[in-house]
């Protein structure tokens, strides 16, 4: 389930996100996308390189697409300095967009 509140994803919504999925290269821009998260050299060079910067973990509370044990690897690998659970589920953007931007605004007035 992309969206905890399906409230938040209206026709309107659903019609938005299947028309760039499927038109202008949609298709072949989320499968370059998607073909991204393979770990290859390059990969594991940019991982090294951003280990270390500050950064902060907003996940979905109800997230079914990505195991636990991705959230688990994300805190250990970059050692956020905070992890924010939020009601949502994979799309937590249409779930609760001014809660993660709240969250984002905190963690950016904390680091300056």
């Amino acid at each position: 389930k992309g969206v905890h509140d399906s409230s938040v994803f209206t026709y309107d919504v659903a019609t938005a996100w299947h028309y760039m999925l499927k038109n202008n290269n949609g298709q072949e821009s989320f499968l370059k996308i998607m073909n991204g998260f393979e770990t290859d050299e390059e990969t594991e060079e940019l991982i090294r390189g951003i280990k270390g910067i500050p950064c902060h973990v907003v996940w979905g509370k109800y997230e079914s697409s990505l195991k636990a044990e991705q959230l688990e690897y994300v805190k250990e690998e970059f050692d956020p300095v905070s992890v924010d659970m939020v009601p949502g589920a994979h799309f937590i953007q249409e779930d609760n967009a001014e809660v993660i931007s709240s969250h984002i605004i905190t963690f950016l007035e904390r680091s300056v």
